[in-house]
């Protein structure tokens, strides 16, 4: 009895301590059964409820047979009437005399009454025999009071251990279908036999495949720890594989580029992160040696490439940028004087801008760049200028537009090219005239003279123009020629008057050819412009449209 209360207490004590540990009985049950695997707290739920449940059989056990079966079949007992004797006398134990119909034995002393009054004992007389009855019928009540009890107990111990019972099969129901049912016990199976293909791997040497078994496990899976402490540990010896199986800048950088490959977060592991903190300390100082020596050679393209590849690799590191920043610079400041003192100023200025990002804060090289845009900007200034003189003004405008090409935000290149648009010239042909004399000028988009050229923006027709310039031109220029044939000679002429002043006269024949005039009117407020075709003959078949002028224009003043 006591072994069976002490354990059952043990068990419960046992069973409630693993379900601290774990918050989930079910779920801790589930992973057991479907993983063979579990941990201290499921341990204690399962060993505290075996116990539990021996102690109360045990306990059961004690009650039974303690209070089952004491007494329970007792039929007969016997009773004796005491007799008080004064006297010494002979004994008479083995005189018995029945009851009848009361099962029951009665011990009795039979004496004589003589004898008695001999002996001169005192004897209690017995009862009579409805009285000596009914004493018996009332003692004989005792016993079934007793057995009534005893079944009570005996129930009462068998209805709590069928309660036990009952109990412990519902608990095992519900782990059963818990067991059935949970979809974790299919993710914990999966992942603990690709826990063990990748411990196997591991432990043959085979790294790598080891690796990947350890990623393709479910991140859910009940036991997961455990798959992260087997990927430190391959991690770990693959790394040691790596630094014994390479050389010089090429150990470091597979390290480095394993790490950053494998390892997520470096702070799973202290010694990880150690050794990939290490591998770049060391190829970083390697980078920097070899990027001085390629910068004394004045390899700076080199060096910068050198230390941009490392950059690439480790990712931002303050000391390689500075270096890169530095090299750079240098590598600027040495093209531009070189490209300064060719006058090469659009090819400084071209791989400053291609660099100005990093290095709009350095004075250096700022005002570097400020001092080749200058020189170009004056240079570009005076090209110009001797080709609109000796070229017009498109050679010049030529020069500016490629000037902008390089310099396409420069407000001053922008107005120079916008001053040259407008000394374009103006055809003769889109003014409009505010007064007529004779004939009116007529276009044509092509006439022919005698000797079958062709000439193309034509005004013809006898007659005089006169139009309101306003100073704004300096030359009027063309080509004047007749488009008569040859069967007879024509002269043609022409005459420009400048505010009432003749400023030129021109004239030749059909048989002379054309020729070309240039007309200074700067300053010119009205400009009158005459044409003149005359035959010699009175009637012929000539007329006044033989008379031309081709490609008139106005130059706009500079």
């Amino acid at each position: 009895m006591i072994l069976g209360a002490i354990l059952l207490v043990l068990g419960v004590a046992c069973a409630g301590y693993g379900y601290l540990q774990n918050n989930s009985i079910e779920a801790q049950l589930s992973s057991l059964l479907s993983t063979g695997t579990t941990n201290p707290g499921t341990i204690y739920i399962i060993i505290g409820a075996v116990v539990a449940v021996i102690g109360a059989l045990v306990c059961g056990w004690s009650l039974y047979k303690r209070h089952g079966k004491g007494g329970a079949n007792v039929q007969h007992q016997e009773y004796s009437v005491p007799i008080q004797c004064k006297n010494d006398a002979p004994s008479h134990e083995n005189d018995v005399e029945r009851v009848e119909g009361t099962g029951t034995e009665l011990h009795v002393d039979q004496v004589a009454p003589e004898q008695e009054k001999e002996n001169d004992w005192t004897v209690e007389q017995p009862l009579p025999v409805d009285e000596e009855s009914d004493a018996l019928n009332q003692q004989s009540e005792e016993p079934k009071e007793k057995k009534g009890i005893k079944i009570t107990r005996k129930m009462c111990i068998l209805g709590g251990v069928a309660l036990v019972a009952v109990i412990g099969i519902a608990v095992l129901a519900r782990f059963g279908y818990v067991y059935w049912t949970d979809p974790q016990r299919d993710v914990d199976r999966k992942a603990a036999g690709e826990y063990a293909t990748a411990v196997d791997y591991y432990e043959s040497g085979e790294y790598d495949l080891a690796l990947e078994k350890t990623e393709a496990i479910d991140t859910t899976w009940t036991c997961y720890q455990k798959a992260e402490k087997l990927r430190v540990d391959i991690i770990k010896a693959r790394l040691d594989e790596i630094r014994s199986s390479y050389e010089g800048d090429q150990k470091y950088t597979e390290v480095i580029s394993y790490v950053k490959r494998k390892v997520p977060n470096l702070d799973i592991d202290a010694e990880i992160r150690e050794q990939y903190e290490q591998a770049i300390e060391e190829y970083k100082a390697s980078v920097l040696k070899k990027a001085d020596e390629l910068e004394s050679t004045e390899d700076y393209s080199g060096a910068v490439r050198e230390v941009e590849t490392a950059l690439q690799l480790i990712g931002s590191d303050a000391k390689l940028e500075e270096r890169v920043h530095q090299l750079g610079k240098t590598e600027i400041l040495k093209a531009v004087e070189t490209y300064e003192a060719s006058k090469e100023y659009d090819t400084a200025i071209e791989l400053i801008s291609d660099r100005i990002g990093d290095y709009e804060t350095d004075s250096e090289v700022v005002l570097a760049y400020n001092r080749c845009k200058d020189a170009f900007r004056d240079t570009t200034v005076q090209a110009a200028k001797n080709a609109y003189t000796n070229e017009g003004f498109q050679a010049a405008l030529s020069i500016v537009n490629n000037a902008l090409m390089t310099m396409e935000d420069d407000a001053e290149l922008q107005t120079l090219a916008e001053y040259y648009r407008n000394l374009a010239p103006v055809k003769l042909s889109d003014l409009e005239s505010y007064r007529t004399d004779g004939g009116e000028f007529q276009y044509e988009e092509v006439e022919t003279d005698c000797f079958g050229t062709e000439f193309f923006d034509n005004l013809t027709t006898e007659g005089s123009e006169t139009y309101r310039i306003s100073g704004k031109y300096a030359t009027l220029k063309g080509v004047l020629f007749s488009s008569a044939p040859k069967s007879q000679e024509m002269r043609v002429g022409l005459k420009c008057w400048g505010d009432g002043v003749l400023l030129c006269e021109y004239n030749t024949t059909n048989f002379n050819g054309p020729i070309k005039f240039s007309v200074d009117v700067s300053g010119i407020k009205d400009l009158k412009i005459e044409l003149d075709a005359e035959d010699g003959e009175l009637f012929s078949d000539f007329g006044p449209w033989d008379v031309v002028i081709s490609g008139c224009e106005l130059v706009p003043a500079a």
